[in-house]
């Protein structure tokens, strides 16, 4: 408790801080975290990021945090991921709260447990269609949830990079998200991550053979595919794309590849690391990877490859 009191002292010295984060921490009993921090910034006058991801916040913490964000006018990025909100009242509150900021883009609640169900969420969602980035999901979000997502996605917003996180994703919400996909304008930047998926993932071209017009990424810890349709506009819009982490197999290299050798790829930073990525799969990246002409960054770090053909 003595370091944790000498630490908000010493926010307290800082009145010009922009940017606040605590992480990985389980913090002091309510009302530590209002009387000690939340207090003291709101005597701050630019303070745009607020992390408390991973912090066991309680329910007290949580609606302390609810009133500060509701007052607040500065903050531009928000991120409380891995701390359930287990009551509906206050999911509702924190998604009013962000519905009113005035200057909120970025939100963080990946694995973050909603209290409330779909309802709930789809006011969550619904909050946050200003913002440019969204991360949300959580293992317990079920198929319902998880159309809530696609209808969010297929509806008009201002993200242009959204993440959902752990939520299973079912073959009947593969296809709602797919067709969400197709009407979206914004999205540049789309993880799926931890969403047992299973090959060859939710990207496929319309019933009446339009090209989507969004990339697709999906980050899955167990398999990861991409499958792109010829001709894609959106592609000029990918610069950064990670797929770290997943599984690559040969089917999704190929597809990999056809997507760096087109003539609209601008993506400069490509990560595919530790993928299962076999030697063979790399042997179908390595031609589109001479075509290519914007790659400057390329990591294959942690994957299965040696110098056997």
């Amino acid at each position: 408790m003595p370091f944790y009191e000498y630490f908000a002292g010493g926010v307290k010295q800082r009145p010009a801080l922009e940017s606040f984060r605590i992480t990985n921490h389980h913090l002091p009993p309510s009302p530590w975290l209002e009387s000690n921090i939340l207090s003291t910034l709101e005597t701050f006058s630019n303070i745009a990021t607020l992390e408390l991801s991973n912090c066991s916040l309680s329910a007290d913490d949580l609606s302390s945090l609810v009133k500060f964000i509701a007052k607040n006018t500065t903050l531009a990025t928000l991120n409380i991921s891995k701390n359930n909100i287990e009551s509906e009242d206050i999911v509702k509150g924190l998604a009013k709260a962000i519905k009113k900021h005035p200057a909120l883009c970025n939100v963080n609640l990946s694995y973050c447990k909603l209290a409330g169900g779909n309802g709930a969420l789809e006011k969550m969602l619904t909050a946050c269609k200003s913002c440019e980035h969204l991360e949300i999901g959580h293992e317990e979000f079920d198929p319902k949830c998880v159309a809530a997502v696609a209808k969010f996605i297929g509806k008009k917003n201002s993200v242009t990079s959204f993440s959902l996180t752990g939520a299973t994703v079912d073959k009947e919400n593969k296809k709602l998200i797919s067709e969400a996909l197709s009407k979206n304008k914004t999205i540049e930047m789309l993880s799926f991550q931890n969403n047992k998926l299973a090959l060859p993932g939710i990207i496929q071209s319309t019933k009446k053979g339009k090209s989507l017009k969004v990339l697709t990424i999906l980050s899955l810890r167990s398999k990861l595919t991409i499958l792109f349709s010829p001709g894609l506009k959106s592609l000029s819009r990918i610069t950064h794309l990670e797929l770290s982490h997943n599984s690559l197999p040969a089917a999704g290299a190929k597809a990999m590849a056809k997507f760096l050798e087109g003539s609209d790829c601008k993506v400069v930073t490509l990560d595919l690391s530790n993928n299962h990525l076999t030697t063979k799969g790399a042997s179908f990246l390595l031609p589109a990877l001479k075509k290519n002409t914007s790659l400057q960054h390329l990591d294959l770090s942690k994957n299965w490859l040696n110098d056997r053909i």
